[in-house]
C-alpha cells in the first residue's frame, strides 16, 4: 500500500521506502507477509531447511498465514476486477493515499467476515 514504483523494485524495499513499518509500530499492529518480506518486521512463514525438521507447528503456522493472505491476494483481485484502484475513488478524503489504504482495508475486512460466516454456517 504504497504510492506506485517502478516495476522491478522490490516488495521489501517498497515496504521499507512507503514508511507503513512505523505506522504498525505507531499503532501496534502486526501485519503479515510473505516470504520476500523476511527481515522486515512482518509476520512472515517458517522457511524449511534442508538440514532441519520441519515441524508441525511450523506447518500450522505457515496454513494459518497462507490462509490470512490468500483472503487478502482475493480482496486485492476483486478490487482490480472492479477497476478501483485503476480509475480513482469518488471521495472527500484531502489525502487519496490514505483513501486507497481504507478501501483496501475495508475489503479485507469484508472479505475475512464473509469466510468466517461461511465457515461457521457450513
Amino acid at each position: 500500500m504504497s504510492v506506485p514504483l517502478p516495476g522491478r523494485t522490490h516488495d521489501k524495499l517498497a515496504f521499507d521506502i512507503s514508511g507503513f513499518e512505523a505506522y504498525l509500530l505507531r499503532d501496534g499492529l502486526t501485519a503479515i507477509g510473505d516470504k520476500g518480506y523476511e527481515g522486515s518486521g512482518l509476520k512472515t512463514p517458517c522457511k524449511w531447511y534442508e538440514r532441519q525438521p520441519f515441524t508441525l507447528w511450523a506447518w500450522a503456522e505457515n496454513r494459518a498465514l497462507s490462509a490470512i493472505r490468500n483472503a487478502v491476494e482475493r480482496a486485492i483481485a476483486h478490487l482490480k476486477s472492479l477497476s478501483v484502484l485503476r480509475t480513482g475513488t469518488r471521495t472527500r478524503a484531502t489525502d487519496r493515499n490514505q483513501a486507497v489504504r481504507d478501501i483496501i482495508m475495508s475489503a479485507v475486512a469484508l472479505l475475512l467476515f464473509r469466510q468466517n460466516w461461511r465457515s461457521e454456517h457450513a
